[in-house]
């Protein structure tokens, strides 16, 4: 700045913005209907970084899925597996368990109000050979953690 004297100066000033990590995730997953023994279609799970620090994610399930038919048993938890890449066999994803298992998503932190940083995480169900009846329902918790590892 320059005033009538000609006199000159300048300031600086540093901001600091706090650190927000923040999802958003599909309200639901349906396989839709599954013959016993066999694996349902996959089902994709749209992860959103809303924040402004890279992110990584928590995963777990409540417990069983809970099948409401008449005489049907559970479908044990790890029945559920999951893979960041479409088209997995389901042997080979990783199974769901009920305690938080970190899932490595490094995913870039939002720059601008445009376009969120997505990914895709992938899910199949395979069921048990028999006893399962009915509608069966769990819930998946997903908790957004700071990704450590790539200095966002």
């Amino acid at each position: 700045a320059t005033d009538q004297a000609t006199n000159n100066g300048t300031n600086t000033d540093t901001i600091e913005m706090n650190t927000l990590i923040g999802l958003d995730v599909p309200a639901s997953m349906s396989f839709g209907t599954i013959n016993l023994d066999a694996v349902g279609p996959e089902q994709t799970y749209a992860i959103t970084n809303n924040g402004n620090s890279g992110m990584d994610t928590n995963l777990k399930v409540d417990g069983a899925m809970v099948c409401d038919g008449q005489g049907s048993q559970n479908i044990p938890a790890g029945n559920s597996h999951y893979s960041g890449t479409s088209g997995f066999a389901w042997a080979d994803g990783t199974a769901l368990t009920t305690a938080f298992v970190e899932y490595e998503l490094s995913l870039a932190p939002r720059t601008n109000d445009v376009a969120a940083a997505v990914q895709n995480i992938f899910f199949k169900l395979k069921l048990p050979v028999s006893g399962i009846r009915g509608s069966c329902t769990n819930t998946l918790t997903t908790i957004a953690i700071a990704d450590t590892e790539n200095g966002w």
